[in-house]
């Protein structure tokens, strides 16, 4: 290992370490709680699976659920991610390209957000980066090493058994063959792509048959639409960087080619999607990859600098805001109940025994709640769990709760303290029995 490397490898375990602290820091999140109860078969009751982070959240159990241990997979995962594509903007560029990127990679938002939250998408960050750098020997250095081709179908099943939209993965391969025909002659790539749209047929028919769950489904928060048009315009400049250079260079190069095919690709798909489904920003970090190699290798290869700085410090900067602005709109919903909790989880133990279940309006308040009492009751909505007892978790003391519970008795008040709210008011209730909705 150089000098070179071994700078690198301390700056990504500083990093990791930030990382972790900053987990160790931040309250668990309602997805985060709810993906959590949901893998150990503690909400809903759901016995199926949404893709392979769930699987590992089991194995972590093991090592208690505190938020660290949480969150440290996607820590791992994130870490790894930057550990490659230094490793490959090094070889097709140089010590400072590969930095550049790497750098760039660290700070870009999707990436920040997704370390911290206990979600497919650092598995799915992780997992495109070892697709394109796979990719990228077999097809622009027509490396015939068995190893890529593992690495790179690994890879594939990962990306595809973790999110359904792993299917531009697959489609990818297709779209380049429009620019690089002679690959039809090539056995092996064909194996390869053949190989990928059989991964999804056989997921996709497990997820119809319930087997396998191919979509996310844990409470997602809303955007001002505005405000998501910023964020997406911020998340993407390093794609708006190499759309730029390759405007101006007017050139092809055979190294920097299938990047900038697949930069273009999944960019622009990306964005499509983003602006018609407002897309999860976590998962945008996967398809940047192509972008974030690009910048490093055209900042090395024709020194744009001053552009690839004015990047860096806008993105430092916009995701610094949204890590520690107490008002931004990326904060996620009952963040503030999830700090009131997580200093009041001991307390909260006095109110259920082994069995109950919290209801709750609101699904995500619900999962803060039952993540944060060790003894895990059911954390349920009134929609979705029927149950004869339990804890309701009221804001205002009028809701009407005997239209959803046959009993209702009063049992605590608790006057905690919000910095953000001043003091917060919440009344919980012991429950018996939901009523019919027919009644």
């Amino acid at each position: 290992m150089n000098k070179t490397d071994r700078t690198a490898g301390f700056f990504i375990a500083i990093a990791g370490i930030y990382y972790a602290w900053n987990s160790f820091m931040t309250p668990i999140r309602a997805d985060e709680a709810f993906l959590y109860l949901k893998s150990t078969g503690s909400s809903w009751g759901s016995i199926s699976f949404t893709g392979l982070i769930e699987y590992i959240l089991l194995i972590m159990n093991f090592l208690g659920d505190s938020v660290l241990n949480l969150r440290l997979p996607s820590i791992i995962f994130i870490s790894l991610s930057m550990v490659i594509i230094f490793n490959l903007v090094y070889k097709i560029s140089g010590r400072l390209g590969a930095w550049f990127s790497m750098m760039l990679f660290f700070v870009s938002l999707p990436v920040s957000y997704a370390y911290v939250s206990m979600t497919p998408n650092a598995l799915y960050i992780f997992a495109a980066a070892v697709y394109i750098y796979s990719l990228y020997f077999i097809i622009t250095e027509k490396n015939n090493h068995i190893k890529y081709y593992i690495w790179n179908t690994l890879s594939l099943i990962v990306i595809i058994s973790t999110s359904v939209s792993g299917v531009i993965f697959v489609i990818f391969p297709f779209i380049y063959l429009i620019f690089q025909k002679e690959l039809l002659k090539n056995k092996n790539f064909i194996i390869l792509i053949s190989a990928g749209i059989l991964y999804f047929i056989i997921f996709w028919v497990l997820s119809y048959f319930g087997l396998f769950e191919l979509t996310n489904k844990y409470p997602f928060y809303e955007t001002a639409l505005l405000y998501y048009y910023i964020l997406l315009i911020i998340t993407f400049l390093p794609l708006f960087y190499v759309i730029m250079v390759i405007v101006l260079q007017r050139q092809k190069e055979d190294k920097s080619f299938f990047l900038i095919i697949s930069a273009l690709f999944f960019g622009l798909t990306c964005i499509t999607a983003s602006i018609i489904m407002q897309w999860d920003i976590r998962n945008m970090g996967a398809f940047l990859i192509p972008s974030f190699i690009l910048a490093g290798y055209f900042y090395e290869k024709y020194n744009y600098n001053l552009l690839l700085g004015i990047i860096i410090v806008v993105t430092v900067l916009f995701s610094a805001y949204t890590s520690i602005a107490p008002h931004s709109k990326l904060t996620p919903k009952n963040m503030e109940y999830a700090k009131i909790y997580e200093l009041n989880r001991f307390s909260m133990q006095e109110l259920v025994t082994l069995g109950d279940k919290l209801f709750s309006k609101d699904t995500g308040f619900s999962s803060i709640l039952a993540y944060n009492i060790l003894i895990r009751p059911e954390a349920c909505t009134i929609d979705h769990c029927s149950g004869d007892r339990g804890v309701y978790i009221s804001t205002t003391k009028e809701d009407d709760m005997l239209s959803y519970f046959k009993e209702v008795k009063e049992s605590k008040i608790y006057r905690l303290f919000s910095k953000k709210d001043g003091t917060l008011q919440l009344y919980l209730y012991n429950v018996k029995g939901i009523k019919d909705k027919k009644q």
